[in-house]
């Protein structure tokens, strides 16, 4: 957090050939972070020629040290997604960064809902956390927190609320609205 570490081996330098050890095409766009779990890196991307009509969310895993990939998961809509307009067109559709407890991987695919994962790419369950859209059409890009046994998102757009989800089972364990949420 501050800028400094102890590690004497980091490097300090990048560019295209310098200090990377691999690197892969993505299917398309995805703004959130990847995450590292073990010898595994796992990010979000989507593809769309004509959002949201052809939208698709993806969950993939690579190996941490050869960049291959391991497995990639196809998360097609559940409902309607927001429309590709205005701010949105900034963001996309996979600006949430995926987290891990290191034996589950869950993903927030704004009104596609929490999709949690087994670490083979496996889909454990699927929970909506609301239907709604983003009236200043910015999207959705709100990344799950793991806390104890809970799975906590703020679906600001599609609940105007922060819901806690069990983590094995998806049950919703609590729900805090709050008009805040959504700037108008």
């Amino acid at each position: 957090g501050n800028g400094f570490s102890n590690e004497t081996n980091v490097p300090v330098e990048w560019s295209k050939e310098k200090n990377v050890r691999w690197k892969v095409e993505l299917p398309d766009e995805g703004n959130g972070s990847p995450i590292v779990v073990g010898d595994r890196v796992i990010l979000t991307c989507w593809t769309g020629e004509n959002p949201p009509d052809d939208l698709k969310r993806h969950l993939l895993c690579f190996d941490r040290n050869t960049g291959d990939q391991l497995w990639a998961k196809e998360i097609a809509p559940t409902t309607p997604d927001e429309p590709f307009r205005e701010m949105f067109t900034e963001n996309g559709y996979a600006s949430h960064t995926p987290a891990s407890d290191g034996e589950r991987i869950y993903a927030f695919f704004g009104l596609s809902g929490v999709v949690a994962f087994d670490m083979d790419g496996k889909e454990l369950w699927r929970a909506s956390v609301g239907e709604g859209t983003d009236p200043n059409n910015w999207g959705t890009a709100s990344s799950p927190i793991l806390y104890k046994d809970l799975v906590i998102v703020t679906a600001a757009s599609e609940s105007t609320a922060i819901v806690a989800l069990d983590k094995k089972t998806s049950k919703e364990v609590w729900r805090q609205e709050g008009e805040g949420l959504v700037a108008t």
